[in-house]
């Protein structure tokens, strides 16, 4: 049986890897470039971000414009499928900005909450 998931589900997984990612790079930018698990664990929590945003319905994300969900789900697919491409720089900058990650995480708990609001007695499902 193929259960739908809430909406709910999947900004849980994007705020959970935001806060992984910030996690993973509070040792610094040259810890980021020079080790490996820690730039695949960022890498990974990435996909999920990407991945999660996708699967979220069209009509919460029309809800919600100021998000850039399209870039979200396609800087996925470069990181899943074009790995030889990723350039490391650019990476660090997305996680890196305030005005990326951070922003990102703030309107996510915005949702969050949103959604909460409109249905209390629904679980979160997380």
């Amino acid at each position: 049986m193929n259960k739908q998931k809430s909406p709910l589900f999947f900004l849980y997984h994007i705020k959970e890897s935001i806060e992984a990612i910030a996690i993973h790079i509070q040792h610094g930018k040259e810890s980021f470039l020079t080790n490996r698990t820690v730039k695949m664990a960022v890498l990974r929590e990435l996909e999920i971000i990407g991945e999660a945003a996708n699967k979220l319905p069209d009509e919460l994300k029309n809800q919600y414009p100021s998000v850039p969900w399209r870039d979200i789900t396609d800087f996925r697919n470069i990181l899943a499928h074009h790995y030889w491409a990723i350039d490391l720089e650019t990476v660090w900058n997305i996680i890196h900005n305030p005005d990326k990650l951070p922003d990102l995480k703030t309107q996510v708990e915005t949702c969050i909450q949103e959604l909460e609001n409109r249905s209390p007695s629904t679980p979160n499902q997380k």
